[in-house]
């Protein structure tokens, strides 16, 4: 967090800077998320019928995604986004005790959805060793550098309120380098991790036996992470330039905006990397049916035509099934194992977990599935596409 100087009388107060921006963009990608993660777990609650690690790890950080915009939005109140020389000296102190605040709200949220990302490309990913450790590794890596920006951020100075207040003697500080060199580095990992977690996927996907239509889906699916690595690196660039002490944005090289900048990526950061995180998991979107007038009406035939209604129950029940295992999961083990044009009609045993075996017949497609468990004939071999 930077420190600026203030004048005992603000050059204009009602000048209110870059904040109502702020305040407008970062509320509006808020909404984004609140709306990608409702999808992401009724779609789980709906086709799946199951949660996954990775989605509790999102929930904690979107929650905390709210906590930091709340506290963002109190920072307004007291001057977020104005330029220094337009604050009263109560005005700075209480902005800066809540940019202090939200900075550590905001490494949670980072790190967090961070995780969650990870464990998502573990699993579409898993039997690529070298990518799944690289992604466990790298993740640890964050989560070891978060902890520690924390800690260093909250104990380099005693008491914690001379932080912010420059009228309260510090009884112990720490060279504040120590901070701010962690929280870089913290910064840059974030950048790497969003371009390595989006250049490596799309190196596999690209060699994945699949037409070419969903070849190209999944990679510009994946691709959109480019836009938080964006974020990321602007975040990155501001922060290094406040620490070397570079002039930028602002007459006669001054930092008259530095705060309200910091804040401004930080929000669009987290809210990108949340909503983007979810992207992968909303697959099942579109199996939803809206209500249309040609709906009502093929819904008012079913149920005058008996006929009608079977096949409509049968859609239905066939259309579960298939999203019940979360397609999104073992991408390329789901897509090597295809059976023979001989071994149509091939029965198959699924069993659902702790539950009885069920025989179901084969319709030319054996998908995986983690709900289930699924064996067949000896005899029928599955035929591997290289």
């Amino acid at each position: 967090m930077s420190t600026v100087t203030v004048q005992s009388e603000p050059v204009n107060p009602n000048d209110l800077g870059i904040g109502p921006l702020t305040m407008g963009i970062t509320w509006v990608l808020t909404a984004g998320c609140i709306v990608s993660m409702g999808f992401r777990f009724y779609l789980r609650r709906k086709f799946v019928r199951t949660f996954f690690k990775e989605d509790w790890f999102m929930l904690v950080a979107f929650i905390l995604l709210l906590v930091y915009q709340a506290f963002q939005t109190k920072a307004y109140t007291y001057g977020l986004g104005k330029a220094h020389y337009n604050l009263y000296p109560a005005e700075n102190v209480q902005l800066q005790k809540w940019l202090w605040i939200i900075q550590t709200v905001g490494i949670f949220v980072g790190v967090l959805s961070r995780i969650s990302i990870g464990m998502l490309l573990v699993h579409l990913f898993d039997i690529r060793h070298a990518f799944k450790w690289f992604t466990i590794c790298f993740t640890t890596l964050v989560v070891i550098n978060g902890v520690l920006a924390i800690i260093f951020a909250w104990a380099q100075i005693y008491p914690i309120q001379a932080t912010w207040d420059p009228t309260i003697q510090a009884s112990r500080r720490w060279d504040t380098k120590i901070s701010q060199y962690t929280g870089l580095v913290l910064q840059a990992l974030y950048f790497i991790s969003d371009i390595s977690f989006v250049l490596w996927p799309v190196i596999i996907i690209w060699k994945l036996n699949m037409a070419l239509r969903r070849k190209v889906g999944l990679v510009i699916l994946v691709g959109l992470s480019l836009i938080t690595a964006g974020a990321s690196l602007a975040k990155l660039v501001i922060s290094c330039m406040l620490l070397t002490q570079t002039p930028f944005v602002g007459g006669n090289g001054t930092f008259d905006f530095a705060a309200g900048l910091v804040s401004f990526c930080t929000s669009i950061e987290l809210s990108l990397v949340i909503i983007l995180g979810c992207v992968p998991t909303l697959g099942p979107i579109v199996n939803l049916h809206f209500p249309t007038f040609s709906h009502l009406r093929s819904s008012f035939s079913s149920i005058v035509t008996k006929v009608t209604r079977k096949g409509s129950r049968s859609d239905l029940s066939s259309q579960g099934a298939s999203y019940r295992s979360g397609s999104y999961r073992h991408l390329e083990t789901a897509l090597k194992l295809r059976p023979s044009a001989d071994e149509k009609g091939s029965v198959v045993v699924a069993s659902p977990a702790n539950t009885q075996d069920q025989a179901m017949k084969s319709s030319g497609d054996i998908h995986r599935s983690d709900t289930y468990s699924v064996a067949y004939d000896t005899r029928v071999r599955a035929t591997e596409e290289v």
